[in-house]
């Protein structure tokens, strides 16, 4: 089982500023869900990358290490996949600019 820590959060005042800045702009709901999806898969490829970066340095079995870097790849692809499904919405829709 892999064990992901924390993302650290990035600091209040740019997170504050550019929540604004986002709010404010044109979105519609689907916008937003896939946008939501696609945080989601970055967050959760971080966290994969992190363990493996700590299993690279630590003495872990070879097999567990491939395992672990196949989810790597698959976090990766996952992500690529959000972010093209929010883009391709963007345009077609032309919710946001």
């Amino acid at each position: 089982m892999l064990h992901f820590r924390a993302v650290r959060p990035l600091s209040p005042t740019f997170h504050s500023y550019h929540a604004k800045q986002v709010l404010s702009l044109p979105m519609c709901e689907e916008y937003v869900k896939l946008l939501r999806g696609y945080q989601k898969a970055v967050v959760t490829f971080s966290a994969v990358v992190d363990a493996l970066e700590a299993a690279a340095s630590a003495s872990v079995h070879l097999q567990e290490y491939k395992r672990m870097a196949r989810y790597a790849e698959q976090a990766h692809s996952n992500a690529e996949r959000a972010r093209i499904e929010l883009k391709r919405h963007a345009a077609d829709h032309g919710c946001f600019p």
